[in-house]
């Protein structure tokens, strides 16, 4: 895995850049204003460069948060909630919005998307593992675009930690994808939240991360604005170790997805 702002190995881009299967994880702040209300035209721009990624013969899976962000605003809620429930109940009306935002923008290409909802259960689980592998990997023979997203009303964990950074990793195993991006509003993994650190207590950024030692000392793991960072080492080390075959990383904010 590569952090934005470390010193990448050409064989590393390279790998990245023309990786036929690829997993895209897309953060809460990168489909709303600075404000946190859902913003449709900020998907549509990701769409395009997702879609000629697409066109140079990469097939993408990708990972969207923002379900909530999209509910607030249906809901007439003033912003964002921050008890459970209500986190819930906005995500589950804000999905519907977000996948058929989703669907007009790539319409535009004459695109179809397919919603996935999952849990980090169901991809531990013998027949659910195979079932949603088997859906994902029929949509992308059917060249329609899968939008993942976790199962909020029955599960928690990307509510509570990580924007789906999680699930996204845990996709990209299922796909047995070639790369996996994360977009986010930070660019990189830190050993702490840097937007907390200071001279008495900094978050140190951790460049690359080739084996288990490379996560010695990682506390948290920063995903977007919304999302509280803070997860478990256990998770970090069961999710960041690097995956047979996949490159990851977390490219700067606006990196293109083109090749």
């Amino acid at each position: 895995m590569t952090s934005a702002g470390s010193t990448h190995s050409s064989a590393h881009r390279e790998a990245i850049r023309t990786a036929r299967s690829v997993v895209v994880k897309i953060g809460t702040t990168a489909l709303t204003t600075p404000s946190g209300v859902f913003d449709a035209g900020r998907l549509a721009v990701l769409v395009e460069a997702i879609e000629g990624r697409m066109r140079a013969g990469s097939d993408l899976v990708i990972v969207s948060s923002g379900a909530i962000a999209a509910g607030i605003e249906p809901l007439g809620l003033s912003k964002r909630p921050t008890d459970l429930a209500n986190k819930q109940a906005a995500a589950s009306v804000g999905q519907v919005a977000l996948v058929n935002a989703w669907s007009s923008a790539f319409a535009v290409y004459n695109r179809t998307v397919g919603q996935v909802l999952l849990t980090a259960h169901d991809i531990a689980m013998r027949v659910q593992h195979n079932n949603a592998q088997r859906t994902l990997d029929r949509l992308r023979a059917l060249h329609a675009v899968a939008i993942v997203n976790e199962n909020d009303t029955v599960a928690t964990n990307e509510i509570r930690f990580g924007d789906n950074d999680r699930l996204s990793a845990l996709v990209a195993q299922l796909v047995g994808a070639d790369a996996l991006i994360l977009l986010s509003d930070i660019d990189g993994l830190y050993d702490g939240d840097p937007r907390k650190a200071s001279p008495d207590n900094p978050a140190r950024f951790i460049p690359e991360v080739g084996a288990q030692g490379d996560l010695d000392g990682v506390v948290a793991a920063v995903a977007a604005t919304w999302a509280p960072a803070a997860w478990p080492r256990s998770c970090l080390r069961r999710c960041w170790l690097p995956m047979p075959g996949c490159r990851c990383c977390w490219p700067p904010r606006r990196m293109p997805l083109r090749h």
